[in-house]
């Protein structure tokens, strides 16, 4: 459950944070590749399907889509009420009441709506906007009854009980707690409020300890009754159904809600922006400056210009992000953020800790100057032409299907996510130069600075709260479920392969993976080259690797940046190169795309100037890395659970960058880059054959030389406990990770035994063990999970959650016992069930977008595993019992080995026992 500003990209300062990624534990601990997955797809239009519009006569209205790309179906139920609406002086109540939304409700309590969550595979969640909340199920598609019902039970009625709002109020304080704990998010706020002053907008729809101290059951339950009705929702189902008899459904179920009459909406009023300033301190290793500007909102006459104008700033020909490729930033883009009736757009680029901010600031303005100048006009077509190859390539999510019909007609009120596209195409390149000399104005922006400074304290902004209320009991057994629900989930589901593809391995050795999509009008390519820096890289060369892959964006030789990139503009292709690298076109131009990505590959430029730019500002980056709390952290965890030496704890410094030579860099290239270490995936509309042929014929040329190299880490002893605490004064709330290397890997049979266990304890949000003990029942945590890894030599087991530094110590405790009774005693029947049906619902629904195929086939290529491994997985799932799950906990999970690891504020007795 969450709250976010609508955004077509990323969309938000936070998103920086991802110039510094977080360490995860399995690819600290197990990896033995550098594989490059690519991302699940996003929101689209309808596949040449079916499309059923209507309106019931309550007002409800209603979208199916149907979209055969996999058996699994996503519903999402919109309400057009958003934090906008919240009373005031109680700017979170839209937020406050999402939550209690998984209270309860007449006919379903809140026990009952975690268990149908848990058995349906988990993906059920919830998030707030300033204008919508929204509330979506993936499931697999025989199961859409179950959230049809579900929705209809929600819409008719809620409980919103005063004990259990006392509840959810510590929950979501944490939830405050946690997002005030970001400097960016923090500093975000600041200029949301300046720049929408006045109006509803000025506040994020978070809220804030103060309003829900003061917030009653009584005003969440108002708040209900005025804006929850069929007449103030869309309800739009897209996947594998078929729209008319998912219609009778819905009438059936919604029709007899009856609709309410609705407040009038406050108007926006909007004044001009006056420049100001704000600054902070953060803890990230990296600062940022950037420029705000308010720009139009989804439903004003300028959006599909100034939305063109956004892509064309961001995109990498573009000014500001040439502040990167130059190696003036860490980083640098445009986002912008798009509301219904405003919006606001933002330049940024990051900078190394003391570096200069002024001097930062005054590079990015003069990249925006020299935009407002003049756009050229190829520019401006080229984003035309990925603008039509998103709409298509949109379609290959079903979850992404759903959100784009949703964004379409509740925010931008348009007929359907393709008048997007269309919308695009006929702007021109004067009123996007236009749209940038009006939208870009010093005259009204805001102007932020984040300074790097991981001794300071937070700024005024943050909140640091006290404990949460005490939540009352849990179900001691198994959760009833109604007669309904527990029938359609009374049989486990048996998940088989929905996809067949052709796998062909190549002369040269590259592995080809070819899955035709029906009424596809795109084609996705995946790849990925099985690499591990720690094994393959000299000694004194570490970050050779990342920096390698960086330098893939120049292109190949004979061919400067620009020229690559303007090649790829013509055919509106949008790609990425490197170890992992992806292509994804329309039909007609795979194959200029796939020989501008094979020369690229298999003849870089590398070019001299490139490498030093690349090489300065990496080295800058790993200055600041190295110090700050999160790397700090997380090179805790690594060198507290593996031996002394092992050769997954090399870690590139800036002297190992700033030694390195262009020479090794072509040495490294020539030596890690093999064809017969190499998996290309590639999905959409095409033919196999023609497929194989294409690819052999750019890719035929590329030879590997001597022996295969062994990429995988050697086992190591199951760890030993310890503690650790790493301060972090920018924290309101702690994280904390519970920690320990196994005995174990996926080659050992008993392992899936282990998993299955994982599934029930923690693996799933709202129904697990230590999600009730945790959360539900003692407040002290907002979120927590459990994972059990195991990878080709190595496993481990992990907790994590945040919590106050004052709770810390209690939730350990509690997520011990949990543990501990993981091997004390088996699951009960119903326990096992619900575990089975979670973790096969899962499997079943890793098949809602190409994305996620396509990742999990690189994945298993580079392990030498079979195609089909998550139904070998099913197959092992299905068979096991409970004394299995109870004996593999005994045998390879010791709470007393568990390692404790917090990063947070200093305070006595938060490191745990």
């Amino acid at each position: 459950m969450s709250h976010y500003t609508q955004s077509k990209k990323t969309g938000s300062i936070r998103a920086l944070t991802l110039i510094i990624p977080a360490v995860l534990l399995a690819a600290l601990l197990l990896a033995g590749c550098a594989t490059t997955a690519p991302g699940g797809g996003t929101s689209g239009s309808a596949r040449n399907a079916e499309v059923l519009r209507t309106t019931l006569s309550n007002g409800l209205k209603v979208v199916i889509v149907r979209d055969a790309l996999a058996p699994v179906v996503t519903q999402q139920i919109t309400y057009f009420v958003g934090s906008n609406q919240s009373p005031p002086g109680f700017p979170g109540t839209a937020h406050a009441q999402e939550h209690m939304m998984f209270r309860g409700s007449p006919g379903i309590n809140g026990d009952q709506i975690s268990e149908i969550s848990a058995q349906l595979g988990g993906n059920m969640d919830a998030f707030t906007t300033e204008n919508t909340t929204t509330y979506y199920f993936t499931v697999p598609a025989d199961n859409l009854g179950l959230t049809l019902k579900l929705g209809a039970l929600r819409m008719s009625g809620i409980d919103d009980k005063a004990a259990d709002w006392q509840k959810e109020r510590g929950a979501i304080e944490q939830e405050v707690a946690r997002d005030n704990s970001d400097p960016l998010y923090v500093l975000q706020a600041k200029a949301q409020k300046h720049v929408f002053a006045g109006t509803p907008y000025a506040h994020t729809g978070l809220g804030t300890k103060p309003s829900f101290d003061k917030t009653t059951a009584k005003m969440l339950k108002d708040f209900w009754s005025t804006w929850y009705a069929p007449n103030n929702a869309l309800l739009v189902v897209a996947g594998d159904v078929e729209p008319h008899q998912v219609l009778d459904k819905i009438k059936n179920l919604y029709g007899r809600i009856p609709s309410k009459k609705l407040p009038k909406k406050a108007k926006i009023e909007l004044s001009p922006v006056k420049p100001e300033s704000f600054t902070s301190n953060t803890d990230q290793p990296y600062g940022m400056v950037a420029y705000v500007f308010r720009m139009p909102g989804y439903r004003s006459p300028g959006y599909p210009t100034a939305e063109l104008l956004s892509r064309i700033l961001d995109s990498r020909r573009g000014t500001i992000a040439a502040l990167t490729y130059e190696g003036k930033a860490l980083g640098s883009g445009f986002d912008y953020n798009t509301l219904v009736d405003t919006g606001y757009g933002y330049a940024w680029a990051a900078f190394p800790p003391g570096g200069d901010a002024n001097a930062m600031a005054k590079a990015l303005k003069a990249a925006l100057e020299k935009a407002v100048s003049g756009i050229p006009a190829d520019l401006v077509a080229a984003q035309k032409r990925k603008a039509i190859l998103e709409n298509d390539l949109n379609r290959n999510s079903v979850a992404g299907l759903a959100q784009a019909w949703t964004d379409a007609v509740a925010l931008e009120g348009i007929s359907s996510p393709s008048r997007d596209a269309a919308r695009l195409q006929r702007v021109s390149a004067q009123a996007v130069n236009r749209a940038a000399r009006t939208y870009l104005d010093f005259g009204h922006a805001v102007t932020l600075e984040l300074t790097p400074n991981a001794g300071a304290h937070s700024q005024q902004g943050g909140q640091i709260f006290g404990s949460p209320e005490s939540f009352g009991s849990t179900p001691a057994k198994a959760v009833k479920l109604p007669e309904w629900a527990a029938s359609a989930l009374a049989k486990l589901p048996t998940p088989e392969p929905h996809f067949h593809p052709t796998v062909t391995m190549l002369p040269n050795g590259i592995k080809l993976i070819v899955q035709p999509i029906a009424h596809s009008s795109s084609v996705s390519l995946f790849g990925s080259v099985h690499t591990n820096e720690n094994l393959q890289a000299p000694s004194g060369e570490e970050g050779i690797g990342s920096l390698l892959s960086s330098l893939y964006e120049w292109g190949p030789r004979g061919m400067t940046r620009s020229q690559f990139e303007a090649k790829m503009d013509q055919i509106g292709a949008e790609y990425s190169v490197g170890g992992g690298f992806s292509l994804e076109v329309l039909p007609p131009f795979l194959d200029k795309g796939v020989k501008l990505l094979s020369e690229d590959l298999l003849d870089p430029s590398l070019p001299k100037r490139a490498f030093e730019s690349q090489q300065h500002i990496f080295a800058q980056e790993l200055s600041g890395r190295l110090k700050s709390p999160v790397f700090k952290f997380n090179r805790a965890i690594q060198t507290s659970l593996l031996p002394k030496g092992d050769p997954a704890l090399r870690i590139p410094t800036p002297k190992t960058v700033r030694s390195l030579t262009p020479a090794e860099i072509r040495s490294y290239a020539r030596q890690v880059m093999r064809p017969d270490e190499t998996t290309i995936v590639v999905m959409g509309d095409v033919k196999p054959d023609a497929v194989e042929k294409l690819i052999e014929q750019d890719f035929g040329s590329w030879q590997a030389s001597g022996p295969k190299p062994d990429l995988f880490y050697k086992p190591v002893p199951v760890s030993q406990g310890t503690q650790v605490f790493v301060p972090d004064s920018f924290r309101q709330q702690d994280r904390v990770v519970l920690a320990e290397t196994l005995d174990s890997s996926y080659r050992d049979p008993e392992h899936y035994a282990v998993k299955l266990g994982n599934s029930f304890l923690g693996g799933d949000l709202f129904a697990s063990p230590l999600y009730r003990e945790m959360r539900v029942k003692r407040g002290l945590v907002y979120s927590v999970g459990s994972s059990a890894d195991f990878g080709h030599t190595r496993a481990s087991f992990s907790i994590s959650y945040g919590a106050y530094p004052q709770k810390v110590r209690e939730a350990k405790q509690i997520a011990v016992e949990q543990l501990t009774a993981m091997a004390e005693r088996p699951l009960t029947p119903e326990e096992l069930h619900l575990a089975k049906a979670a973790a096969l619902r899962q499997i079943e629904l890793t098949n809602r977008s190409i994305g996620d195929v396509a990742g999990n086939w690189l994945a298993y290529s580079s392990e030498g595993l079979s195609l089909d491994r998550l139904y070998v997985v099913a197959h092992h799932y299905e068979s096991l019992t409970a004394a299995q799950v109870q004996a593999g906990f005994k045998k390879y999970i010791d709470p007393s080995r568990l390692s404790t690891f917090v990063l947070g504020k200093p305070v006595g007795g938060n490191i745990g026992g």
